[in-house]
Parts: structure tokens; C-alpha cells; sequence
């Protein structure tokens, strides 16, 4: 070769790069099989078994799948959306305009309180003399440590209590999306 015209790869080079490529995915594919068939889905008599609402193949402590919101389904999707909750008993006082005590979840930056409602028209009640905006009866203030953000979805109303935008989104689309679904398996 002249010193300044590029390096071709060699027949053997390319045989030998061809053939690793080929050992790795070979390994892969038996990991991913030995991963699927330990993870296969319950046989139909397995899955006649689970508790009505729970989704079947789910983990034992799994949440009812049911359509509404509750305290689990909360903690499942705020998980899922990657902010980390955790039980926040300090920020668990009682808000006297919403009737029903709340679950307070400690995200990175912030709180989220949760009201899990079971009573529609209790919620209709507390919802028809509040001030979305300021997260309070119409005409006063509450004193929330940071601006809040309201929140309905279903029977859930959650109030956000975090200063960074970008945390705020991650909260509002994960609750915004709605409760998880009803299992379409189980009458």
C-alpha cells in the first residue's frame, strides 16, 4: 500500500468481525429465551384464579384494576413515571375543605397529596366550592408551602407542590393519563 491511500479491512479480518457479531447475538438470543420462558404468562387455569380486579400475572401486592384511582394505583404510577415516591407523613395535615384524608407522596423536588375519593358525590360537593386556581375555597387562601397545582382525574384529586417545571409536567402527565384501566379479564 502507498502511505497516504486508506487501509482496506482484509478478507480474514471481516470474516473474524462477522463471526463475533454472530457469537454475541447468539448469546443474546439464549438469554432472551431463557428470560421468556421464565416469565411466561400463567395458563388460563392460573389466571381464572386471581383476585377479581387484579390483573393476572401481576405481583401479589398489585393494585385492583378496576377503572378508579386508589392510594396503590397512585404510588404505582407516580413510580412509573421515574419520580421515585415515598410516603411524606410530614405533609399529611388535614386540608379542611376536602373531606377525605390524603396519601402524601415525597417526589425529588416536591410533595404530592393525593385524595382518593369513593364517594362521587362527595367529591362533587368539595369540587363545587373550589378555586382550581389557588387550590382553596373560593374567595380565600390556603397556605400551602409552594404554589399548587390542581389535579383531577376520576376520582382522584391531587394537589402538586413542586418548584421545578419539569417535575411538575412529569407529575401532571402521569395522573392526567387517567386511572388504570379496568381488566377487561375479569367480570
Amino acid at each position: 500500500m502507498t502511505g497516504n491511500s486508506p487501509r482496506r479491512p482484509t478478507t480474514r479480518g471481516a470474516a473474524l468481525v462477522a463471526l463475533a457479531v454472530a457469537a454475541a447475538c447468539a448469546r443474546g438470543a439464549d438469554r432472551d429465551a431463557a428470560r421468556d420462558s421464565a416469565g411466561a404468562t400463567p395458563a388460563p387455569a392460573a389466571r381464572a384464579e386471581a383476585a377479581p380486579g387484579v390483573v393476572p400475572g401481576a405481583p401479589a401486592t398489585s393494585c385492583p384494576h378496576d377503572g378508579l384511582w386508589r392510594r396503590c394505583s397512585v404510588a404505582q404510577r407516580l413510580d412509573q413515571a421515574g419520580l421515585a415516591p415515598r410516603p411524606d407523613t410530614a405533609a399529611r395535615t388535614p386540608v379542611p375543605f376536602l373531606a377525605v384524608p390524603d396519601t402524601a407522596f415525597r417526589v425529588a423536588l416536591g410533595t404530592v397529596r393525593a385524595f382518593v375519593y369513593t364517594d362521587t358525590a362527595r367529591l362533587t360537593r368539595d369540587l363545587a366550592s373550589l378555586d382550581t386556581v389557588a387550590v382553596a375555597p373560593r374567595g380565600e387562601d390556603y397556605d400551602w408551602p409552594v404554589r399548587p397545582t390542581f389535579v383531577r382525574s376520576a376520582n382522584l384529586v391531587a394537589v402538586i407542590l413542586v418548584t421545578n417545571e419539569r417535575q411538575l409536567e412529569r407529575v401532571q402527565l402521569a395522573l392526567e393519563a387517567g386511572p388504570p384501566r379496568r381488566n377487561p379479564d375479569v367480570p
